[in-house]
């Protein structure tokens, strides 16, 4: 029994000092970190703009005063640099904290805010591991890339060749915007885009999330899924509407192509178009229900497991 008790009472004694050691190392640390604010004004002349940031909500808006500036809030210890290389604005983190300091009650936000001139930029390209990014009306772009690990994605700018996004969690909303084509990949959320003039086509990659596009004039639209329904709402594609939905209901609201290819594993087709075209539905369980029409475009529907119900206004 003796010797069954001295080791105990040997490990019970490691843990007070090692315990005692972690409080006295700690107790100098303040778990209640500051944040910083700070506006820096940026010189030089440049055309494209590229940010990598870690964790950051990060917005390009116009500014007022018609000066290119960076202002920023952030806890202590990560500071932003914003400097101009070869016509480039380059923005980076720098994070001087120890590892120990990284260490607090709550988590402090870190929110970065680019002021441009409304003028034309040629690209811009966000790197963002955790944080929302934001592009404000106003502001116009030859090319937008943006690649983000989690968080939402709103872009509103106008912009002469591509939108280009890359999300592994989050949504992403495209609105209110001029582009020449729209290319958008999504692991989990929703995609929505609204009030666009696309001159060429949109591809629409999603794995969970719902898609919304409405009100959207384009070339050609793509749009594949794994789960989550998609709807078109007054949306026009001059060429071709192409949709393969794994599970997930399809809805047309209005909208219209010369030629429309649905397919769909789990889920209902169903909705109104704007003008006769060919049918050919086929569903394996559901029931269907288009109009018997002979002239028009090409409209092929198939799903395995739903309903295919069509009108057509006009």
């Amino acid at each position: 029994m003796r010797s069954t008790i001295i080791p105990i009472i040997l490990a019970i004694s490691l843990i007070l000092v090692g315990g005692a050691l972690f409080v006295v190392g700690f107790s100098g640390v303040d778990l209640v970190k500051k944040t910083v604010s700070v506006v820096k004004e940026i010189g030089g002349d440049f055309d494209n703009i590229f940010i990598d940031v870690t964790n950051a909500d990060v917005s390009f808006e116009v500014a007022g005063d018609g000066k290119s500036s960076i202002s920023y809030e952030s806890p202590e210890g990560i500071e932003f640099s914003a400097k101009v290389e070869n016509g480039n604005l380059l923005i980076e983190e720098n994070d001087t904290r120890r590892w120990y300091e990284h260490i607090s009650i709550y988590s402090i936000p870190t929110k970065i805010t680019v002021f441009l001139p409304a003028d034309e930029y040629g690209d811009l390209t966000a790197d963002v591991t955790t944080g929302d990014v934001r592009v404000t009306n106003g502001l116009e772009f030859g090319n937008i890339d943006i690649s983000i690990t989690t968080g939402d994605v709103k872009i509103s700018a106008t912009v002469g060749d591509f939108i280009k996004v890359d999300s592994t969690t989050g949504d992403v909303e495209i609105s209110n915007a001029n582009v020449e084509n729209i290319d958008v990949s999504t692991g989990s959320g929703r995609v929505a885009l609204s009030d666009l003039e696309v001159e060429g086509e949109i591809k629409l990659s999603t794995n969970t999330g719902d898609v919304k596009v409405m009100k959207v004039n384009c070339k050609k639209l793509t749009s594949t899924g794994t789960t989550g329904d998609i709807t078109l709402e007054e949306t026009i594609a001059t060429e071709t509407i192409f949709i393969k939905l794994t599970t997930g209901d399809v809805h047309f609201v209005r909208s219209d192509s010369e030629n429309i290819y649905v397919n769909c594993g789990t889920g209902d087709v169903r909705g109104s178009l704007l003008t006769k075209k060919i049918f050919l539905a086929d569903t394996t369980t559901g029931s269907i229900d288009v109009p018997k029409t002979a002239e028009g475009g090409r409209c092929e529907i198939i799903t395995t497991t739903g309903d295919i119900k069509i009108t057509v206004l006009s």
